[in-house]
C-alpha cells in the first residue's frame, strides 16, 4: 500500500505493481533443489519436440521424493 500511494505517481505504474503482486509464485521444488534437474529434463525434452512427460515424472518421482524427504528430516533436526 505504501509503495503504491506514496512512491508510484502514475496509474499504469500502480497497475503494474498490482499484477506482479498477484502473479507472484514460490517454487519450493527449485528453491531446494528437489526438482532442479527434473526442471532441466522436461526443458530440454520440451525443446527436442519430445512431450511424454507422464513418464519423464514417473523415472524422477524416487529421486525428488527421496530429496525431499531429505530435506524434511534435515528440518526436524
Amino acid at each position: 500500500m505504501t509503495v503504491s500511494v506514496k512512491r508510484l505517481r502514475n496509474e499504469e505504474s500502480i497497475e503494474m505493481l498490482k499484477i506482479i503482486k498477484d502473479t507472484i509464485s514460490f517454487d519450493v521444488g527449485t528453491a531446494y533443489h528437489w526438482t532442479l534437474d527434473f526442471h532441466y529434463v522436461v526443458h530440454n525434452s520440451l525443446a527436442n519436440g519430445g512431450g511424454n512427460l507422464a513418464s519423464q515424472i514417473e523415472k524422477n518421482r524416487a529421486k525428488i521424493t527421496s530429496a525431499i524427504e531429505s530435506t524434511m528430516s534435515f528440518m526436524e533436526k
